[in-house]
C-alpha cells in the first residue's frame, strides 16, 4: 500500500459482526471491528509476510508458465536476504517504499514490535508476525 491504512480499509463496509459473522477476535459490533483496527495503519511499503506471494510465482512456474516466474520468486527471495543482511542479519518487520530498511525497521503492522490494543480488552496483545525459524544444531 502508498499510503497508511484505515480501519475502514481493514474492515471493509458496515456489516452484521457478531450478529450474522463469526468474528475470530470476539468482536459483537461493527464500531468494535473498527477499533480492533485502530492500531493498524503502518503499511506502507514492503513487509516479509508479502514472501508468501512467491508460491504464486514458483507454482506457476512449476506448471510450465516460464522461466520468468521462477526468476521474479528467485529475485524477490534474493531482496529479503539483502534486506536482512543490512539489518544485521535480522528480517526488518518493514521495508520503505524506496526498498531501504529504515531506522524503526520493527515496526509496521504485523511486525516485530506490533502490539495492538484488543478492544475488549483494553489491553496489550502481541500480533507478530515475523516469519523466524531456529538454526538446527
Amino acid at each position: 500500500m502508498l499510503r497508511r491504512a484505515t480501519e475502514l480499509d481493514w474492515a471493509g463496509d458496515p456489516f452484521a459482526a457478531g450478529e450474522r459473522f463469526h468474528m475470530e477476535h470476539g468482536e459483537t459490533t461493527y464500531a468494535q471491528t473498527l477499533a480492533h483496527y485502530a492500531d493498524y495503519g503502518d503499511v506502507v511499503g514492503d513487509n516479509p509476510l508479502n514472501l508468501q506471494a512467491t508460491t504464486i510465482g514458483l507454482n506457476a512456474y512449476a506448471l510450465g508458465a516460464g522461466d520468468r516466474y521462477r526468476t521474479w520468486a528467485l529475485d524477490y527471495l534474493d531482496a529479503w536476504v539483502g534486506r536482512a543482511k543490512a539489518n544485521g542479519d535480522i528480517i526488518p518487520s518493514r521495508v520503505g517504499l524506496d526498498g531501504i530498511v529504515p531506522r524503526d525497521w520493527w515496526s509496521g503492522v504485523y511486525g516485530w514490535g506490533f502490539s495492538p490494543i484488543v478492544p475488549q480488552t483494553g489491553k496489550r496483545e502481541n500480533r507478530n508476525r515475523i516469519p523466524v525459524r531456529s538454526p538446527r544444531s
